[in-house]
C-alpha cells in the first residue's frame, strides 16, 4: 500500500524517558495550532491531545500536498446547532470528530511509536435528504497499519437511521472486526498508524468508500495502549515534528 503519512523529525531522539500506558482520545482538550479553521477541518489539517494526532485527510487527494476540502469537523454533541442538519447522534453529550465527504481520519502518537487500538465509539452521520439502507446504512473501517509495511482493514457495522433521521453511538470492541484486507488483526503486530474510514451502503446491495461524499461517521472516545510514551515534560521537544504532515496516497476500494 501507498502511503504517504509524514510525520517529521521528532527533537527526542534518545533522550526521552518513557513509561507505559493506555490512553483515550476523547476530543475534551485539544490543540488546534495545525487546524487553523477549526472547529472545521480540511485536508492535512490535524488536532492533537495527549501526545497523540487526528488528521483530517481527503483519500482522493493523490498530489501529497493538502488541499482546502473538507474532511472533518469537531463537534459538540451537547449543542444541536454542532451537528449536520441539527441532529446529533444521541448517546453523546460530550465532544467528537465527524467525519463528512468522505473523509478519512488518520491517528497516531506524535512520537511515531507504536500503539494498540482497544475500543472507540461510533456513529453514522446521515446525509441530507439522501436514502439509506434500512438496515445498515454503512460501515467504519479501521486500517491499522504496521512498522513492518503490513495491515489489516476491520470494518464494524454502524446502526440503523431512526425514523426521525437520527443515529446513535455504538461501542466498539478492536478484536470484533471483520477483518476485509491485509493480514492478521486490527491488534497484530506492531502497529504505528491508524485510519478510520467509511463505506457508504445506500439503498442498494454494494457498500463504498471514497466516491459517494456521503461515507460520514462521527468518533469518540479511542482507546489505545501504548507501549512507551515520552514523559509529558518532552511534549514541547516534539511540537516541530507535526507541522511536517502531509497527506495519505489515493485509496479505492470496493466491498460486496
Amino acid at each position: 500500500m501507498n502511503k504517504t503519512l509524514l510525520l517529521g523529525a521528532l527533537l527526542c531522539a534518545g533522550i526521552c524517558s518513557t513509561t507505559a500506558q493506555a490512553a483515550i482520545i476523547d476530543f475534551e482538550t485539544l490543540d488546534t495550532s495545525y487546524a487553523p479553521f477549526a472547529p472545521l477541518i480540511s485536508d492535512g489539517d490535524a488536532v492533537t491531545q495527549g501526545g497523540y494526532y487526528a488528521q483530517g485527510l481527503d483519500p482522493n487527494n493523490s498530489t501529497g500536498t493538502p488541499n482546502m476540502a473538507l474532511v472533518a469537523a469537531l463537534v459538540n454533541g451537547a449543542d444541536s446547532g454542532t451537528c449536520l442538519d441539527g441532529k446529533c447522534p444521541t448517546g453523546n453529550a460530550s465532544n467528537y470528530i465527524a467525519s463528512v465527504n468522505d473523509g478519512l481520519i488518520a491517528l497516531g502518537q506524535l512520537n511515531g511509536g507504536p500503539m494498540k487500538l482497544a475500543s472507540f465509539d461510533a456513529a453514522f452521520l446521515m446525509p441530507s435528504g439522501v436514502a439509506v439502507a434500512d438496515g445498515t446504512p454503512a460501515y467504519v473501517a479501521i486500517e491499522a497499519d504496521r512498522q513492518d509495511g503490513s495491515y489489516a482493514i476491520g470494518v464494524f457495522a454502524l446502526g440503523a437511521v431512526a425514523a426521525d433521521g437520527t443515529t446513535a453511538f455504538q461501542t466498539f470492541q478492536a478484536g470484533a472486526a471483520q477483518i476485509i484486507g491485509g493480514t492478521g488483526t486490527l491488534t497484530s503486530g506492531t502497529v504505528t498508524n491508524l485510519y478510520a474510514f467509511a463505506y457508504y451502503c445506500g439503498t442498494g446491495a454494494d457498500c463504498s468508500a471514497f466516491d459517494s461524499n456521503k461515507g460520514q461517521f462521527a468518533l469518540d472516545n479511542i482507546a489505545v495502549n501504548v507501549s512507551a510514551v515520552p514523559e509529558p515534560s518532552q511534549w514541547l521537544l516534539m511540537a516541530a515534528g507535526l507541522a511536517a504532515i502531509g497527506g495519505v496516497a489515493n485509496r479505492r476500494r470496493q466491498a460486496r
